[in-house]
């Protein structure tokens, strides 16, 4: 588990440093290790990962920019031959260099779970975006000329001088379905990147909304007629994701819940480790309804 939280003020502020800390404590729970990057008492960014962790939070700084992410690429060879360079390996640095080149098509060619805010420090230009699924949340508010943005809800009401109030116009939509229904969440100034967009604009002031991603841009394999040939495919294809999403890690495992979809990826992971996988599930003493320790 990893985590991001930054602040971009609207005029230096001596407590920047202080403010960021506060709210990179709120989510200390996501990681032991921490980093800060702060620039001209205005913008400060902060990570938190595990040590131990394949797929944790990093910050890129340079003249020009400052970006955090929380998420893995798993295409890295690809996206470092898009943007022309070898040996890329921070997800930060990868996501400035693409989108200083294609801009936000770039989010486009990333395979992999990840929520990133870049910092234009030439254009004075936010932009916040997540992954297609939703896998790595990202919340944003903005209050007063100031921004704020976290991984978790938390880290914004831990920031110093945002003030949540009840977004009462989100109340019957969280009875209803248990969750915010679009980008609002239940505090007024505070919102939500939603899976597969870009937010992008000045800090502190309304942002842009940008679908990045269209699932209709997908094009169907070509040359197949039977169900057999469907079926080769998808299992080709779950063999190739389970691959990537190994990235060389040693020590793997996954989530049994007895269905077809697990048992599948467990099949896939043997496979591919060439070893017996370690299977995790779930058994409820006070519920045998929902108890999945003992199907097969």
């Amino acid at each position: 588990m990893s985590g991001i939280v930054g602040i971009i003020c609207k005029e230096k502020n001596e407590g920047l440093s202080r403010g960021l800390s506060k709210m990179a404590d709120s989510i200390k729970h996501r990681g032991g290790s921490e980093k800060h990057a702060i620039v001209d008492k205005r913008i400060g960014f902060a990570v938190r990962h595990h040590e131990d962790s394949a797929y944790g939070a990093e910050i890129y700084e340079n003249d020009e920019c400052l970006v955090a992410v929380d998420g893995n690429f798993r295409n890295k060879a690809e996206l470092n031959k898009f943007v022309a360079t070898q040996s890329i390996s921070c997800p930060a640095h990868l996501m400035w260099k693409g989108y200083n080149k294609a801009g936000l098509q770039f989010l486009d060619r990333i395979d992999g779970s990840f929520a990133a805010v870049i910092y234009d420090r030439r254009t004075d230009v936010v932009v916040l975006s997540r992954d297609i699924f939703g896998q790595r949340p990202l919340y944003y508010g903005c209050q007063q000329g100031n921004f704020w943005f976290s991984s978790e809800i938390k880290g914004v009401l831990a920031a110093p001088g945002f003030v949540g109030a009840v977004n009462q116009s989100e109340i019957s939509s969280t009875l209803a379905f248990g969750v915010t229904v679009g980008p609002e969440t239940l505090l007024k100034n505070l919102f939500k990147v939603l899976p597969g967009y870009a937010m992008r604009g000045s800090p502190g002031h309304k942002l842009d909304c940008r679908l990045y991603f269209d699932p209709a841009s997908i094009q169907p394999a070509k040359g197949l007629t039977s169900m057999d040939e469907f079926a080769n495919e998808i299992w080709q294809v779950l063999g190739t994701s389970t691959s990537d999403q190994l990235n060389g890690s040693k020590k793997n495992g996954l989530f049994l819940s007895s269905g077809i979809d697990s048992a599948l990826v467990a099949l896939q992971l043997s496979k591919v480790t060439h070893s017996k996988a370690m299977a995790i599930t779930c058994g409820y003493r006070d519920n045998p309804n929902h108890d999945e320790s003992e199907k097969e």
